[in-house]
């Protein structure tokens, strides 16, 4: 058999490789306290199936009481990670971008979409964003 020819990876060295990509981003939101209440910001790894990560996100972030949770760009733009539980997510996020932490709730007008509401209070920058546009439908059973 012998070592592998120079210039060819071995399947080893192609796991290790798959291993140590950077897939870590940030997540901000507000951290609620007894009385207080301020933004924060956490790093996560990408690099696992998005149910898992997003349910890692919402006990970190201290919103355990919400059902469901979703990311959003800073423009607006919902990544709709929810509706594809078992896919990797890192093939959704971009490394080292910054994301806004969303509570998916119904919508009470139509039941057959949700709303995502930011969980990023009292932040200028993001005054005038229109989250509107990140509806999502519910899944057909």
């Amino acid at each position: 058999m012998g070592a592998p020819k120079k210039g060819k990876k071995t399947k080893d060295e192609d796991d290790i490789e798959d291993i140590t990509v950077d897939t870590t981003f940030w997540v901000r939101f507000t951290k609620q306290h007894k009385d207080t209440k301020e933004q924060a910001k956490l790093m996560f790894n990408a690099n696992c199936r998005t149910n898992i990560l997003l349910d890692y996100i919402k006990r970190s972030c201290g919103y355990i009481d919400k059902d469901v949770v979703d990311l959003a760009l800073p423009s607006g733009k919902c990544l709709l990670l929810h509706q594809n539980p078992e896919t990797k997510a890192s093939e959704t996020i971009t490394q080292r971008d910054e994301y806004i932490l969303m509570a998916v709730e119904p919508n009470e007008d139509n039941p057959e979409e949700f709303i995502h509401i930011p969980l990023l209070e009292d932040d200028e920058e993001l005054a005038n964003v229109n989250w509107s546009g990140g509806e999502s439908k519910k899944k057909k059973k």
